[in-house]
């Protein structure tokens, strides 16, 4: 007698390669002049805005080069925003009509007393300073002095990477086998009467299942009959209740300290603008006081 069975079959193979890989980095390599050349001067008041404006604002255009780098000093007896931009950028911002700047900026400062600003030209074009005066109490001296002190020359540099890495791959299958099997039985016959024959060990075998057969109907009644009735357990469950908190009332942020002098805190972001300011002075703010 045959029996085919299955067995499962598992292999695992890797793989390894070696690869390259570039990246290109830009850098600047900055040169100093041996002397300076002027490319900014302003000297102006900025005059307060009115009540029915919320700023007032200044602007000056020049021309710089690609790679110029500019140092230079601002001073401002009040607070006012500074800001250089392209002339495109300036020409967005000035068509809104609005005091929030949000175009592309190269400088975005918020100066009062002397601040110093460098930067690098991007392009060759025309450029836009703007300043802007959120006071309403106060007209606004502004001095600045631009030069250009160097030239900052850009540079690409290539980087080669090798690497190595490995690959692995998985492959099941099934492998079947055949078992053989050889059974014997012994078969004993009784020759009687004419006509009649009788398998001995059949008939024992008979009898003997039938007597199991019944020993085990009459087990089972008696095991049943002793048997009460299941017992039900009845459990009772109180619902869960979830206690809810009540939310947290938003409080604006207050700073911890006294406004200086003539100032005050905005009641949106906590910025101190002057006190008779009816808009936030805070480049990102900009909310009306009331």
């Amino acid at each position: 007698m045959t029996t085919e069975t299955t067995v499962p079959k598992f292999s695992v193979s890797t793989v390894q390669s070696t690869g390259f890989s570039t990246v290109t980095t830009t850098q600047f390599a900055t040169s100093s002049l041996a002397k300076a050349k002027a490319l900014l001067v302003y000297h102006e008041n900025i005059r307060a805005p009115g009540e029915e404006y919320g700023c007032t604002f200044a602007h000056k255009p020049f021309n710089a080069q690609a790679g110029d780098v500019v140092k230079g000093t601002v001073t401002a007896d009040n607070e006012i925003n500074f800001y250089i931009m392209t002339q495109k950028d300036y020409d967005e911002w000035n068509s809104k009509g609005t005091c929030g700047v949000h175009v592309t900026t190269i400088v975005e400062e918020t100066i009062v007393g002397t601040y110093e600003i460098q930067f690098v030209i991007p392009a060759n074009g025309k450029y836009q300073l703007l300043i802007l005066n959120f006071s309403h109490e106060n007209d606004v001296k502004v001095d600045l002095t631009a030069n250009i002190v160097g030239i900052a020359k850009e540079s690409s540099v290539v980087l080669t990477r090798t690497y190595t890495q490995q690959s692995y791959s998985t492959q099941t299958g099934v492998v079947s086998t055949i078992v053989t099997r050889t059974a014997t039985s012994l078969h004993t016959e009784q020759v009687g009467q004419p006509g009649l024959s009788m398998e001995v060990p059949s008939l024992l075998l008979m009898v003997v299942g039938i007597v199991v057969g019944i020993g085990v109907v009459v087990g089972a009644f008696v095991l049943r009959s002793r048997r009460g009735k299941p017992k039900t357990e009845t459990k009772l469950y109180e619902p869960v209740v979830e206690e809810k908190t009540a939310p947290e009332p938003v409080v604006p942020p207050r700073p911890s300290r006294a406004p200086p002098p003539g100032m005050k805190f905005c009641v949106h972001c906590g910025t101190a603008i002057p006190k008779n300011a009816r808009f936030c002075t805070k480049i990102d703010c900009g909310k009306p006081q009331d």
